[in-house]
């Protein structure tokens, strides 16, 4: 059987408490023909040296490691270690994150049995003791609008990154989303609903910083405003400058931002239409995800469950959808489970209850 080679880059910048177990889980992998390509971005704290010691006990041409001459940034040293990459697919992964032995095999198989360019599997989040945290089920690509749903466990061919022409060195801590949204359009994926990687949520994470600092979360905001416009700008989309803040607040998830119902189903609306239209994404799990979007936004704002019902069922994106009236209020019916219900449950009897939608990618 024929192996072709997959690369799989690891950029770092300060990575040492986590290096090493990163790295030896991509030598761990059960597919026969990889390369790692380690890209150092400046590393004060003796990463490379780490990467230096593990390449005594692999080939050259198995580790490759390449050193930023300046500290460049994630997006730049990604494309780096990809213009080095030899592989006909490519992946990357993170200094504190863990590959999971059939990982990449197992990618490679369903990219191969599907057709696909892009394929991405579901992960495990830990905590900084390699402990199991929960696992995060990821949606359909029809969700990427609103967040990033591949999340941290992928595999692409090399065509997809080269005429992509590589992650956006402008969008820092939006990079892969960004990536994401602009293949959407024009790439096959297919996602692989198996854990075969492990992400480890710390307090020196970029994510946790993202989340917790929130200068950054400012910066978060305009580059997404930037992201968002650039998307729709490439396909000829005419937005006013009130949906594209409306488009924002929902990638963030701000649910206390003062945007009505009418102008929130107004929005939605116009993708349904412009998605009828153009065949952007799969169209009836792109508008199970606008109704179930609509849905969680106004149970956040306060609305009881007797406004949400009557709320929704006057909408344009209710009256206009292609969804079965059966498909419509199975939605309502579980978003508002997980909205009033599934609180109660998790505080009454401690368990995790919120199951009948899956988890977005952080």
């Amino acid at each position: 059987m024929k192996y072709p080679l997959i690369s799989i880059v690891l950029p770092c910048y300060n990575g040492a408490t986590y290096l090493e177990k990163a790295l030896k889980s991509c030598f761990s992998q059960t597919y026969p023909n990889l390369e790692v390509i380690y890209v150092d971005d400046c590393s004060t704290d003796g990463s490379c040296n780490i990467a230096e010691q593990l390449q005594q006990h692999y080939p050259a041409s198995k580790l490759k490691i390449l050193r930023n001459a300046t500290n460049l940034g994630l997006p730049a040293t990604l494309n780096i270690g990809h213009q080095a990459a030899k592989g006909e697919y490519l992946t990357f992964t993170s200094d504190d994150n863990l590959l999971l032995p059939e990982a990449i095999a197992q990618l490679y198989s369903k990219l191969v049995e599907t057709s696909s360019d892009i394929v991405y599997a579901d992960y495990l989040n830990i905590n900084d003791q390699g402990e199991s945290l929960n696992r995060m089920k990821l949606e359909a690509v029809s969700s990427v609008l609103f967040h990033n749903p591949v999340g941290a466990c992928f595999l692409y061919k090399r065509t997809v990154f080269e005429r992509l022409e590589g992650y956006d060195e402008s969008l820092f801590r939006l990079e892969d989303y960004d990536f994401w949204l602009r293949a959407s359009t024009q790439f096959r994926f297919r996602h692989l609903p198996k854990v075969l990687y492990q992400y480890r949520q710390h307090a020196a994470s970029l994510t946790y910083d993202m989340q917790t600092n929130p200068d950054r979360q400012q910066e978060i905001e305009i580059k997404a405003e930037s992201m968002y416009s650039g998307f729709f700008n490439k396909h000829g989309l005419d937005f006013t400058d009130q949906e594209i803040y409306i488009q924002v607040q929902l990638f963030l998830s701000k649910m206390e931002y003062q945007i009505t119902g009418p102008a929130l189903d107004a929005y939605l609306a116009k993708w349904q239409a412009i998605n009828g239209d153009r065949d952007f994404f799969d169209r009836l799990p792109f508008e199970r995800k606008l109704l179930r979007t609509f849905i969680t936004s106004r149970g956040y704002n306060g609305n009881s469950i007797q406004q949400i019902l009557e709320g929704v069922t006057k909408t344009r994106l209710w009256t206009e959808s292609q969804l079965s009236w059966v498909d419509k209020w199975w939605i309502v019916i579980r978003q508002i489970y997980n909205l009033r219900l599934a609180p109660l449950v998790d505080h009454y009897f401690s368990l995790p209850t919120s199951i009948f939608s899956p988890s977005g990618a952080p």
